[in-house]
């Protein structure tokens, strides 16, 4: 079954990337890797960004989102559950992350209190 836009629990808002940065770090048995990127659009649900460093299908990952006119960053952790492939999109990669969990009930809040600006368009 596909899922069109419409069918999406939480509407998407795009954002300007080079002025939204987010941080992935990655963590597995042996070492601790953070990624910095830029975010494309964001949701309750999750986020749309670009790495220069590739992350994999269905890793476990911790987001940190520093929103625009937002003093604190958001912390969340998340799964990704997709990747453009290298010979589509060569250069930095993109990739969609699902929220799983908020740091905390405050990071979830504040998302969604920037969410309801209205200063950012829905994405399609």
């Amino acid at each position: 079954m596909t899922t069109s836009f419409n069918d999406r629990a939480f509407d998407r808002f795009e954002l300007t990337p080079m002025y939204t940065q987010v941080t992935v770090t990655r963590i597995d048995a042996m070492t601790i890797e953070r990624i910095d990127g830029h975010v494309y659009d964001v949701s309750e649900a999750g986020v749309r960004i670009e790495l220069d460093t590739p992350v994999c299908v269905d890793e476990r990952v911790t987001v940190e989102l520093r929103l625009p006119a937002e003093t604190a960053a958001i912390f969340a952790t998340g799964r990704v559950v997709w990747v453009n492939d290298a010979a589509d999109d060569p250069g930095p990669r993109r990739l969609a992350i699902e929220f799983t969990r908020f740091l905390s009930d405050a990071d979830r809040d504040r998302l969604v209190r920037h969410l309801g600006f209205g200063t950012w368009c829905r994405a399609a």
